[in-house]
C-alpha cells in the first residue's frame, strides 16, 4: 500500500476522534482532573492531566498551514495547567508546522509508527481461543487485564487500571476479553467507524502466564472479523519503533505506512 496525504489524513483523523472520545469519557468519569480539548483542524489538542500519554494534539496541519493563533492557543492549554506541549508531526503534515515548532524551541519527544492492514470482507475469526466482547458491566475486569498485561516496575497495575479505564466506555469503543480455561488472559479494544471504513486496533495485552498460547492472534482475529462485518476496511495500529508490539504487527500482516515524530516544548513555571 501506499502512503499519501489523503490516506495520513484519514489515518489521523481516526486518531484524534478516539483521542476526542477518550478524553470525553475522562470528563464525565473524573471531572477533577479538568480534562479539556481543543479542536483545530482536521485534528484536536487534548488534555487529560498532567504526564498523560493523552496530553498531547494529533492531526494538526493536514489540509494546510496551522497559524501563530492557533499554536499559541494550543500552547496555552497546556502551560496554563503545568503541562508539557506535545505536538504530532506527520510526513503529510503542512511544512508551517514543523517550521513553526522549531522557531518555538520544540525538540523531538518520540517516535511512533503507523501500521494498516487491509481487510476483506469476508473476513473470519478462526482461534480455539475463545474471545469475548464485552459490555459496560465487564470494563473493570478488563481494565484489570490490560494493566496486569502491561504492568511494569515503574508503572502498577493499579495505577495502569485507573489510566486504561477511560479508554473502554469511550463511544466507539469495543472491548474484548480472551478466556482459556475460563480465566482471563489478555484483553484489547478497537474504536470501529465504518462510516470512514476504519477500525483502530489498541491495547492488546497478555497476562504474563498465558503469554505465548496464542491470545495475540485471537484478540486481533476477532477484532479484524467484527471490523470487516461491520463495513471497516481497513485497519489501523500504531506502535512505538523496534518495541515489541512492533515486532508482533510487522508479524500479523501489517505494513509500515509511515513514522511520525512527537514534538514536545517543556512547561516552565
Amino acid at each position: 500500500m501506499i502512503a499519501d496525504a489523503a490516506l495520513a489524513r484519514r489515518l489521523e483523523s481516526l486518531q484524534a476522534a478516539v483521542h476526542g472520545e477518550v478524553v470525553a469519557a475522562i470528563q464525565r468519569m473524573r471531572p477533577e482532573i479538568g480534562a479539556t480539548m481543543l479542536v483545530s483542524g482536521d485534528g484536536n489538542a487534548a488534555f487529560a492531566g498532567v504526564g498523560s500519554p493523552l496530553t498531547q494534539a494529533i492531526g494538526l496541519a493536514l489540509s494546510g498551514s496551522i497559524d501563530d493563533d492557533e499554536l499559541s492557543a494550543i500552547e496555552e492549554l497546556y502551560f496554563s495547567r503545568g503541562a508539557d506541549s506535545v505536538v504530532h508531526v506527520t510526513p503529510w503534515s503542512d511544512p508551517s508546522l514543523a517550521a513553526k515548532l522549531a522557531e518555538r524551541g520544540y525538540a523531538i519527544h518520540e517516535f511512533e509508527n503507523v501500521f494498516v492492514r487491509p481487510i476483506a470482507p469476508d473476513t473470519r475469526a478462526t482461534s480455539p481461543i475463545e474471545v469475548v466482547q464485552i459490555g459496560e458491566d465487564d470494563i473493570p475486569t478488563w481494565a484489570r487485564v490490560a494493566a496486569e498485561a502491561f504492568a511494569t516496575e515503574g508503572m502498577s497495575a493499579d495505577t495502569l487500571a485507573g489510566i486504561m479505564t477511560p479508554f473502554g466506555y469511550a463511544e466507539h469503543a469495543r472491548n474484548y476479553i480472551a478466556y482459556i480455561d475460563g480465566e482471563p488472559a489478555g484483553s484489547a479494544s478497537a474504536f470501529a467507524l465504518p462510516e470512514r471504513g476504519l477500525v483502530g486496533l489498541f491495547g492488546a495485552g497478555t497476562r504474563e502466564r498465558f503469554r505465548k498460547r496464542g491470545v495475540q492472534a485471537a484478540l486481533l482475529a476477532r477484532r479484524l472479523a467484527d471490523a470487516a462485518e461491520s463495513g471497516c476496511d481497513l485497519a489501523l495500529v500504531t506502535t512505538l519503533p523496534g518495541s515489541g508490539s512492533h515486532r508482533n504487527v510487522a508479524r500479523s500482516g501489517f505494513e509500515l505506512i509511515y513514522t511520525k515524530v512527537s514534538m514536545r516544548r517543556p512547561f516552565r513555571s
